[in-house]
């Protein structure tokens, strides 16, 4: 059983109780916060690594890195709390994310710094996709599974 189990659906749930990006934010806003994040990634390695394109960045109509603008839009865009819909969407982008990383482990990319180049940072520095998509997904994940843990008890 994982914090958000514990955690019974509706007014629980959407209780915005906790603080992320200086955002009261709830249960069901942190699972849209990871659903939004995930479906970038995954966005980004279907443009830039399947379609060998340049994914646009940040993505989902965002051309600039402006955090608490694109947590918002998560929160609006990925709330699914329809009995168990937006575990059910969390659960498959997580999966995809793993298939994706075995994948580019299968093929010897995944730790390569500059193989895509739109993986670089800003600077020009060169990130393995690993980084890349471990910044994007599992740093989200853990502030938020930090704040779930604690609002579960």
């Amino acid at each position: 059983m994982t914090a958000v189990d514990r955690i019974p659906l509706g007014a629980h749930r959407d209780k915005k109780a906790m603080t992320l990006s200086s955002q009261s934010v709830s249960v069901t806003d942190l699972l849209a916060y990871q659903i939004g994040w995930g479906k970038l990634v995954i966005g980004w390695y279907e443009v830039g690594v399947v379609q060998k394109g340049t994914p646009q960045m940040p993505g989902d109509g965002f051309t600039e890195w402006k955090y608490n603008d694109l947590a918002r839009h998560f929160f609006k865009k990925w709330p699914l709390d329809q009995g168990y819909q937006q575990e059910v969407m969390y659960y498959q982008v997580a999966t995809k994310l793993i298939e994706i990383v075995e994948e580019l482990h299968k093929s010897g990319t995944l730790d390569k710094e500059g193989v895509y180049e739109w993986a670089n940072l800003s600077s020009g520095k060169p990130w393995p996709l690993a980084k890349w998509i471990r910044v994007n997904s599992a740093a989200p994940y853990d502030r938020a599974a930090k704040l779930v843990r604690g609002f579960a008890g």
